[in-house]
């Protein structure tokens, strides 16, 4: 990162380093503008080499990791109330279809979408990313520009097949195989062993319960860390996310999006 700072500041023709605060805003303006102007690149991108590019999204995506995705448990673990929301509209539904709705959707922002990814095990690496192994995660499951831009929904829809009911799940009208599952169309006795448990037990008072006194100190930290060092030679034992057991993956409503 530190380099990436250094070339900006050098090509703009800055005698002394910009603050890293500018080179990100930069990266902001250029993608906020691309993504305004389809098919026209904002003059804010000139202003990086593809592979600075690259850097600056990989702090991004660094930054999602630990705030919204598997850096810490309690970042996945306080999205089981869409966990039972989808759980309980299913169940309803098998029980009586003529009684349940057509369908069901939730808006939120992204950070709760990206929660509830990481509550389904889905776009997890098996190794995590940090600041020191960027060159090892070019091609990484966990990157924001994919499975979270501009109007990033979720989709679970609920079919009435002859062998049983089952379930397919959609990340930006992609149908996609959820973890636990081995095929796309899941039955839904296998989403319920998966999931059910973690809907049925959900308590977010007792989740945050002992995290909150800390929790705000080891975002700040992780945030740091991710931003700073991107490129040196920095490890962190701290810095690495619990396996998931078999049932502690779970996801949101029918439609979700920020």
């Amino acid at each position: 990162m530190q380099r990436v700072v250094q070339n900006v500041s050098t090509r703009l023709g800055f005698s002394e380093k910009l603050l890293f605060d500018d080179i990100h805003l930069m990266f902001t303006m250029c993608r906020f503008e691309s993504a305004t102007h389809s098919g026209r690149s904002s003059p804010w991108c000139s202003v990086f080499e593809r592979d600075e590019l690259e850097v600056m999204e990989y702090d991004e995506d660094l930054d999602y990791y630990w705030t919204d995705g598997y850096g810490y448990p309690i970042n996945y673990e306080q999205a089981c109330p869409p966990v039972k929301d989808f759980i309980d509209h299913f169940r309803a539904a098998m029980k009586s279809d003529d009684n349940a709705p057509l369908g069901v959707f939730r808006f939120s922002h992204s950070g709760l979408l990206l929660k509830v990814y990481a509550r389904l095990g889905m776009f997890r690496d098996a190794t995590p990313p940090r600041a020191d192994n960027f060159r090892e995660q070019t091609a990484r499951k966990w990157r924001s520009s994919l499975i979270d831009p501009f109007t990033a929904n979720l989709a679970l829809v609920l079919f009435k097949c002859s062998d049983g009911h089952k379930l397919m799940a959609f990340v930006q009208e992609r149908p996609v195989v959820l973890p636990g599952c081995d095929r796309v169309l899941c039955p839904m006795e296998t989403v319920l062993k998966n999931y059910a448990a973690l809907a049925d037990s959900c308590n977010v008072a007792e989740i945050c319960d002992g995290y909150l006194e800390n929790y705000a100190h080891c975002r700040r930290r992780a945030k740091k860390y991710a931003r700073r060092s991107i490129g040196t030679d920095v490890r962190s034992s701290s810095m690495s996310a619990p396996p998931l057991s078999s049932g502690d993956a779970l996801t949101d409503t029918e439609m979700m999006g920020p």
